[in-house]
């Protein structure tokens, strides 16, 4: 889910699975890198397990990668991503839903990429309607003027300069905080103004509910607004905005329809089915929620974990709050440093970054064990291999992965825009052009070329269900040259004029 501040501070968001221990030496090593993701402000991963991940750079660039069979990565493409790749420039601001990207532009615009669900802001509702996934970022031209986005489960809210606030998305439990979803569809899934707010200086959009921060300090909300144990027998949800707090908040969250505050005294409060608040902790530096359960890390750095605030956990998380810049817990864990590079902490998932995968064919040939894959490692994010044929950039569905020194690409979108030909047959890869044959076969590294028999050193692999293929083999087998810029991550590949 989404913090909001009165002040810049470290920050949490997104589901709370598994808390690990970090070593002491976290942040040894660290040093900027052009392999590397470096100079991020901010980053956000989905709101639903490790799915896919965005960074936002001090440049604006916006860089994404993870799962993305909805096109939520956004780069034109609905393949897999092992590591980071820039989708969107001139962005202020990012935001993740659990299939969904949107950027606002320094130019006050939103964008979204990805499943269609009736984020999209056009009056659509989703793929199972017909709708097109969205595979590049595209504009949600039915808003202007925008300063703050915030995306909850199911909804977004956006900020305008004029201090009003904009909705839309599912209206369940009335998080749209307005009407006009009861007439249709259309309009839910429209940009509309939520009426009865101005002079609001801050959003929050979570799972059940939504909010805003007035310029005085009082805090609106709408939706699901009380305890889970005070709504099993009466739900309490306002379909307009009600007044929620008239004392300043510094962060906002909610869990399984329960939500939480920070006062500036560094105490946490529950809200109850009265609307009055319940204090739950002292001595709170930030918190954050997912759809079971609540992690606090203390003024200490000591990590606390609860699903029911008469319950609370001590766990073995203990960190350095001020060599952070954000933290964004989840299955694995993704950490902002304070010198702008970002790193997954935990077992291999979608969002680990740096080309590993927890897939059967990558493990065996990159010599990793299972203890290697689910045990928590500090990993760096790295950007993707760029691939460039005759010095244009290739866009692949999957990009560029390396394994024991050995580049390997998808087996058709290279080839393909090399002038070669595939025929795949049970295994057995035959890739040809008006000069040369090659036959392959999956996982074995017997292969010839022109009749020619030959031993490679990696054999084709099917990786995430995309067979991947050693690229230098294949390139020179159909008579291209291949270079390996390592510094920059760039691949060139010339072909025969």
């Amino acid at each position: 889910m989404n913090n909001y501040f009165k002040k810049p501070k470290l920050f949490l968001a997104a589901v709370l699975a598994t808390l690990m221990i970090f070593p002491t030496n976290l942040y040894a090593g660290t040093e900027a890198n052009t392999r590397y993701l470096n100079d991020i402000v901010q980053i956000s991963t989905s709101s639903f397990g490790d799915t896919h991940a965005l960074a936002l750079d001090q440049n604006g660039v916006v860089w994404a990668w993870g799962d993305n069979f909805s096109g939520q990565v956004g780069d034109g493409t609905t393949g897999y991503k092992t590591a980071a790749v820039p989708v969107l420039q001139d962005a202020q601001k990012i935001e993740t839903s659990d299939t969904n990207s949107f950027a606002l532009k320094k130019d006050g615009t939103v964008w979204v990429w990805g499943q269609a669900t009736g984020l999209q802001g056009n009056g659509t509702l989703n793929s199972i309607s017909g709708i097109e996934d969205f595979v590049k970022p595209t504009q949600i031209k039915a808003l202007t003027n925008v300063v703050d986005i915030q995306a909850g489960s199911y909804h977004v809210l956006a900020l305008k300069s004029d201090g009003t606030v904009w909705s839309w998305g599912d209206a369940n439990l009335g998080k749209l905080g307005r009407s006009e979803w009861k007439q249709s569809i259309a309009k839910a899934t429209t940009p509309m103004m939520v009426p009865g707010l101005q002079n609001i200086k801050s959003i929050y959009a979570g799972d059940g509910f939504s909010a805003a921060t007035d310029e005085a300090g009082i805090t609106w909300a709408w939706g699901v607004l009380s305890s889970y144990f005070d709504i099993i027998d009466n739900v309490v949800s306002k379909w307009e905005p009600v007044k929620l707090f008239d004392f300043p908040v510094t962060e906002i969250d909610d869990m399984s329809n329960r939500i939480y505050v920070t006062k500036d005294d560094g105490t946490l409060w529950e809200v109850q089915k009265t609307l009055k608040i319940k204090q739950v902790m002292i001595d709170v530096l930030t918190f954050s929620c997912g759809h079971s359960s609540c992690a606090v890390i203390k003024t200490t750095g000591d990590t606390v974990k609860f699903n029911d605030a008469a319950a609370i956990q001590k766990i073995g998380l203990v960190i350095k709050p001020n060599e952070l810049k954000q933290i964004d817990f989840n299955y694995s864990t993704l950490l902002l440093l304070l010198n702008g590079t970002v790193h997954s902490y935990g077992r291999i998932t979608s969002i680990t970054g740096n080309e590993m995968i927890n897939d059967p064919d990558y493990n065996k040939y990159a010599n990793l064990t299972n203890k290697m894959a689910t045990e928590p490692h500090l990993r760096p994010v790295w950007k993707a291999i760029t691939l460039n044929l005759n010095d244009s950039e290739a866009k692949l569905t999957t990009n560029p992965i390396v394994i024991k020194g050995v580049s390997f690409v998808p087996l058709r979108g290279v080839i393909e825009e090399m002038g070669g030909q595939v025929q795949y047959d049970n295994g057995d890869i035959t890739i040809w052009n008006d000069r040369n044959k090659i036959k392959l076969k999956i996982r074995t590294t017997a292969a010839s070329i022109n009749g020619q028999n030959t031993t490679l050193t990696a054999p084709p692999l099917v990786v995430r269900g995309k067979t991947m293929v050693p690229l230098r083999f294949i390139s020179e087998g159909l008579g291209a040259s291949v270079e390996w810029d390592e510094e920059n991550r760039v691949i060139s590949i010339k072909t025969e004029k």
